[in-house]
């Protein structure tokens, strides 16, 4: 929505999503939030909303670093 409203009042807006899930955890994590296995569909999510909008969106793979 923050995204949106500033793109409306002529604000330069990118949308930018890490990808930090590296396929592996010792927790069992069955939902998805800011980690997980539904990182794929939570990025894919982000890809159309900032396409609905009209801005460009980018993944940051930082699987690495987390």
């Amino acid at each position: 929505m923050a995204a949106f409203l500033l793109k409306q009042k002529g604000c330069e807006v990118i949308g930018i999503t890490m990808k930090i899930w590296g396929g592996k955890s010792s927790l069992n994590v069955k939902k998805s939030g800011c980690y997980g296995p539904g990182e794929a569909l939570d990025i894919l999510e982000a890809e159309v909303a900032a396409k609905q909008i009209g801005i460009p969106h980018y993944v940051i793979d930082l699987k690495k670093e987390y």
